[in-house]
């Protein structure tokens, strides 16, 4: 009697600590990397235009009640701003690589990856607008 309530607790412990059963589903990391690939494009991609129209608001005030000190500020923030948004989307891309590589290793559609990095490209050429505007616009600030 022990030793059958000592095998189904090993197999007990075994399924609560992940591994052990064959009939368990087998995780599809592919998805889970396309899901993060497609979350990051999706919220840059909202966000370049109101990052293009802030630069052109800016730039149609003329810095309208900034200081000299303060146009120097929203500049650098700026700088700050677009390379780290440009950096999240190439994490956005390699996320989406990496979700279509583990999609065909487990014989898994890839079109979540795929599409992640595709709305990543965009999300690169759509910040490559307000980058210039902001990069032209504050260059003499500096």
């Amino acid at each position: 009697m022990d030793d059958n309530l000592r095998a189904i607790s090993e197999q007990d412990h075994k399924l609560l600590m992940g591994g052990g059963d064959e009939a368990a589903p087998r995780r599809n990391s592919g998805v889970e990397w396309g899901a993060a690939s497609l979350s990051l494009g999706g919220v840059f991609a909202i966000l370049a235009p109101i990052g293009l129209f802030l630069a052109a608001f800016l730039q149609s005030t003329d810095f309208q009640g900034f200081s000299r000190m303060d146009e120097k500020i929203a500049a650098l923030g700026g700088y700050a701003g677009v390379f780290f948004i440009l950096m999240v989307v190439i994490v956005g891309i390699v996320f989406g690589v990496v979700s279509m590589i583990a999609s065909r290793d487990q014989r898994q559609p890839i079109a979540l990856g795929l599409a992640g990095v595709l709305l990543n490209v965009l999300d690169l050429f759509m910040w490559t607008g307000p980058a210039l505007a902001w990069l032209a616009m504050t260059w003499n600030l500096l």
